[in-house]
């Protein structure tokens, strides 16, 4: 499970992946639950800011933990508003300060949708479609100087 784990973060920042599946943004309704565990300082997180986060996503449900940036060295970098990363977070993440932590709750139509995530020929995937996901994101820094490039 773990090997497979390394395969999600790739998913996550490959916008392509996104637009391809069955899960894209396109479902109106679709909403993302947004709680402040903790607001925070400094300018707001807004489109084509670059975010440095640290986070850990769960599955609904079993709380199983499918990912985290433990994981990835720590933190992801990406650019908010451009489609790196899965809807849930495009909609969920504007507006953070650096410093504070986010819970978002995400519902399949606005995550990886009717074929899930990291998924082997066995038909076991990381995350199972149709998943609700949760995660905790907390903002490390917005514009940093030293970028890393997925």
């Amino acid at each position: 499970m773990p090997r497979l784990a390394v395969t999600l973060i790739p998913l996550l920042l490959a916008g392509l992946f996104f637009a391809a599946c069955d899960g894209g943004g396109d479902e109106p309704d679709a909403r993302v639950s947004i709680v402040d565990l903790e607001l925070g300082q400094g300018p707001e997180a807004a489109e084509n800011d670059t975010l440095r986060v640290a986070y850990e996503g769960r599955l609904q449900g079993t709380s199983e933990i499918f990912d985290s940036s433990d994981r990835h060295g720590g933190f992801i970098d990406f650019v908010l508003g451009v489609g790196q990363v899965i809807d849930g977070w495009e909609r969920g993440l504007p507006g953070m300060r650096v410093g504070g932590t986010r819970v978002l709750t995400i519902p399949p139509e606005l995550a990886y949708g009717r074929r899930g995530a990291g998924c082997s020929t066995d038909t076991t995937c990381i995350v199972p479609p149709n998943s609700t996901l949760i995660f905790q994101v907390r903002l490390l820094a917005l514009n940093p100087a030293d970028p890393q490039v997925p």
